[in-house]
Protein backbone atom coordinates (compact mmCIF):
# COMPACT_ATOMS: atom_id res chain seq x y z
CA UNK A 1 0.00 0.00 0.00
CA UNK A 2 2.75 2.41 0.46
CA UNK A 3 3.60 2.49 -3.65
CA UNK A 4 0.13 3.84 -3.77
CA UNK A 5 0.37 6.91 -1.65
CA UNK A 6 0.34 7.88 1.82
CA UNK A 7 -3.30 8.38 2.49
CA UNK A 8 -3.93 4.78 1.65
CA UNK A 9 -0.86 4.02 3.47
CA UNK A 10 -2.58 5.37 7.08
CA UNK A 11 -6.42 4.01 5.35
CA UNK A 12 -5.14 0.50 5.67
CA UNK A 13 -2.99 1.01 8.95
CA UNK A 14 -6.18 2.06 10.71
CA UNK A 15 -8.34 -0.91 8.71
CA UNK A 16 -5.62 -3.43 10.21
CA UNK A 17 -5.53 -1.73 13.83
CA UNK A 18 -9.36 -1.34 13.84
CA UNK A 19 -9.90 -4.83 13.18
CA UNK A 20 -7.16 -6.21 15.66
CA UNK A 21 -8.92 -4.27 18.58
CA UNK A 22 -12.29 -5.06 18.14
CA UNK A 23 -12.38 -8.35 16.44
CA UNK A 24 -9.53 -10.56 17.14
CA UNK A 25 -8.80 -9.10 20.67
CA UNK A 26 -12.00 -9.01 21.56
CA UNK A 27 -12.46 -12.76 20.44
CA UNK A 28 -9.20 -14.33 21.21
CA UNK A 29 -10.10 -12.72 24.91
CA UNK A 30 -13.42 -14.63 25.07
CA UNK A 31 -11.55 -17.92 23.81
CA UNK A 32 -8.98 -18.10 25.99
CA UNK A 33 -11.16 -17.92 29.21
CA UNK A 34 -12.07 -21.76 28.03
CA UNK A 35 -8.66 -22.72 28.71
CA UNK A 36 -8.73 -23.07 32.45
CA UNK A 37 -12.10 -24.95 32.74
CA UNK A 38 -11.38 -27.70 29.86
CA UNK A 39 -7.68 -28.36 31.62
CA UNK A 40 -10.19 -28.65 35.06
CA UNK A 41 -12.60 -30.90 33.21
CA UNK A 42 -9.87 -33.06 31.40
CA UNK A 43 -7.30 -33.10 34.45
CA UNK A 44 -10.58 -34.55 36.68
CA UNK A 45 -11.31 -36.78 33.98
CA UNK A 46 -14.43 -35.59 33.13
CA UNK A 47 -14.99 -35.43 29.30
CA UNK A 48 -18.59 -34.30 29.20
CA UNK A 49 -17.64 -31.14 30.95
CA UNK A 50 -14.98 -30.53 28.79
CA UNK A 51 -17.39 -31.08 25.58
CA UNK A 52 -19.82 -29.13 27.47
CA UNK A 53 -17.21 -26.04 28.05
CA UNK A 54 -16.24 -26.15 24.54
CA UNK A 55 -19.98 -25.83 23.01
CA UNK A 56 -20.83 -23.07 25.52
CA UNK A 57 -17.68 -21.10 24.23
CA UNK A 58 -18.59 -21.55 20.64
CA UNK A 59 -22.03 -20.26 21.38
CA UNK A 60 -20.52 -17.32 22.89
CA UNK A 61 -18.45 -16.60 20.34
CA UNK A 62 -20.38 -16.81 17.54
CA UNK A 63 -22.80 -14.52 19.79
CA UNK A 64 -19.50 -11.89 20.41
CA UNK A 65 -19.09 -12.06 16.23
CA UNK A 66 -22.70 -10.81 15.36
CA UNK A 67 -21.98 -7.30 16.69
CA UNK A 68 -18.39 -6.97 15.57
CA UNK A 69 -19.59 -8.15 12.17
CA UNK A 70 -22.48 -5.48 11.86
CA UNK A 71 -20.02 -2.95 13.13
CA UNK A 72 -17.48 -4.08 10.64
CA UNK A 73 -20.52 -3.86 7.68
CA UNK A 74 -21.27 -0.55 8.80
CA UNK A 75 -17.74 0.95 9.21
CA UNK A 76 -18.05 2.89 6.44
CA UNK A 77 -21.04 5.38 7.23
CA UNK A 78 -19.69 5.42 10.97
CA UNK A 79 -16.34 6.73 9.58
CA UNK A 80 -17.61 9.26 7.66
CA UNK A 81 -19.51 10.50 11.00
CA UNK A 82 -16.49 10.06 12.82
CA UNK A 83 -14.39 12.47 10.05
Amino acid sequence: MGRLGSLELAGGALAIGFTNITGYSVLSGLATGMEPLCGQATGSKNPSLATLTLKRTIFLLLLASLPISLLWLNLQPLMRILR
